[in-house]
């Protein structure tokens, strides 16, 4: 491997490492306007969504063949390649936080103060629980949207008295 590869691939490290340090101080800063946190929870490392099951299966199977094709041949690029994308991409994942408070909702990165919600309700559809607020998200002038949460299972019902009370 070259001596180039081997600074690309510390750039791209420390680029991610960057990143994902930008995102949880950012994380920090966020959940202090959100008041008392009732609940929180990730919207991609929660195993009781049958979707993320499979995602975090799929990157597992991922990083195994990354592995493989390191040790297999220790001087090729390929695996290391495969690995600094799976490393740029979970770089990411603070972003996939969802944090529910006495003063708003923290989803995605984006505070939702909760006198911007106009109308919020649990919805129950199958074995699956939905927190779908609507109101206007990004400025009180303009047109109404609604967002539906997932809320897993693991979630207790402080969730249910965070929206209800507010």
């Amino acid at each position: 491997m070259s001596t180039f590869l081997i600074l690309f691939y510390i750039v791209l490290l420390i680029v991610a490492f960057s990143i994902f340090l930008y995102y949880l101080l950012s994380l920090r800063v966020k959940k202090k306007s959100l008041g008392d946190i009732k609940a929180q929870w990730s919207l991609f490392f929660n195993i009781s969504f049958w979707i993320n099951r499979f995602v975090l299966a799929a990157f597992t199977a991922y990083f195994l063949w990354c592995v493989y094709q390191i040790a297999s041949d220790l001087r090729s690029s390929n695996g290391y390649h495969r690995l600094m994308i799976l490393v740029f991409i979970l770089s990411f994942t603070p972003r996939w936080n969802v944090y529910i408070g006495s003063k708003g909702i923290l989803l995605r990165m984006n505070f939702i103060p909760w006198k911007n919600v106009g109308e919020k309700a649990i919805i129950a559809r199958g074995k699956n629980r939905y927190l779908e607020i609507s109101g206007s998200f990004r400025s009180p002038f303009l047109e109404t949207e609604t967002k539906r949460i997932r809320i897993p299972q693991n979630v207790s019902l402080d969730v249910e008295l965070a929206v209800h009370n507010t």
